[in-house]
């Protein structure tokens, strides 16, 4: 897979005062760990890194080289992202350090394709988890898994368990969850349910009349027998 470059600056200011100065220039704070060495703080500019993940078509599990300075350099992804509780923005991202002969955990976007069976006679698609957890190389990271629902039927739901292997993937996420359903419309699922109501009211009634009659039959055995 590609990767994209961005310049960052090591951080000396590690204080929460002086962190908080950095936001309103544009800049964050992160921090690069793993492969067993030192973390180390760094600087950079909240646009080049939004630039690199729309440049990418692998979005926010891009491989990044960040240059540090002279030749110094770091591969890594992005693990964990801060966000700001108002704005949604980005204020702060974890990097974790890369090896092209580790395994990577990453999440992968879900894209649905097609149109389901069920809805085309009124079935309401419900999408279910976005993304699933995913272990790989770096090379082989996907870009998306995509599920084609087109076979779908009223009712049906699609998991991922029935996803279709991906070779050098290894998916993490629980089978059970759901990442797609094709509900019954309700004014379909009432009708549904009144002529099951319906159904079980005619068969007590037939039953009813069925114990009477034998009971009858009882009645009449006895009375010829006296």
């Amino acid at each position: 897979m590609g990767t994209v470059e961005i310049e960052v600056e090591k951080r000396t200011a590690l204080g929460k005062n002086k962190v908080n100065k950095l936001r309103p220039k544009g800049f964050i704070p992160c921090i690069i760990y793993g492969e067993e060495k030192t973390p180390t703080p760094i600087t950079l500019e909240l646009r080049l890194l939004q630039k690199a993940f729309n440049r990418s078509e692998f979005g926010k599990n891009a491989i990044i080289t960040l240059q540090l300075g002279g030749s110094e350099t770091e591969s890594v992804i992005s693990h964990k992202f801060e966000y700001h509780p108002l704005k949604n923005s980005i204020i702060h991202v974890d990097f974790l350090r890369v090896s092209d002969a580790k395994v990577l955990e990453v999440r992968i976007p879900i894209t649905i394709v097609g149109t389901a069976a069920g809805q085309r006679v009124g079935g309401i698609l419900l999408k279910g988890h976005s993304t699933i957890r995913v272990e790989c190389l770096p090379k082989d990271i996907p870009t998306e898994i995509v599920v084609d629902i087109s076979s779908m039927k009223l009712g049906a739901a699609f998991s991922v368990g029935e996803l279709n292997p991906v070779e050098g993937v290894t998916v993490l996420s629980d089978k059970h969850d759901v990442l797609a359903t094709v509900e019954v419309p309700r004014a379909e699922k009432s009708k549904v349910d009144e002529g099951e109501a319906a159904e079980g009211e005619t068969a007590e009634g037939a039953e009813g009349e069925t114990a009477e009659g034998d009971s009858a039959e009882g009645s009449d055995s006895s009375d010829k027998q006296g």
